[in-house]
């Protein structure tokens, strides 16, 4: 399952080689590859690892938000 997760971020950089899109693509399978991970361990590692990975995940996400807004802003500065 791993591997299927790692195809489809390499096939995503043949469709996109924005920054932010690689970036947010590669933290989204990083998470669900700690959350994989966490289903094969016990006790407060497991729950160390679910932790982890929801909290790179969100992170990623406000890299990616922040980024976007960015982006906008200098387009929009741009033009006018």
């Amino acid at each position: 399952m791993i591997l299927v997760e790692v195809l489809l971020l390499l096939f995503s950089f043949f469709l996109s080689d924005k920054f932010n899109r690689v970036i947010r693509n590669s933290g989204f399978i990083i998470s669900t590859i700690l959350i994989k991970l966490s289903f094969g361990t016990e006790g407060i590692l497991n729950t160390i690892l679910i932790v982890t990975a929801v909290l790179f995940g969100v992170i990623i996400l406000a890299i990616h938000n922040k980024y976007e807004t960015l982006e906008a802003n200098k387009t929009s500065t741009f033009e006018t």
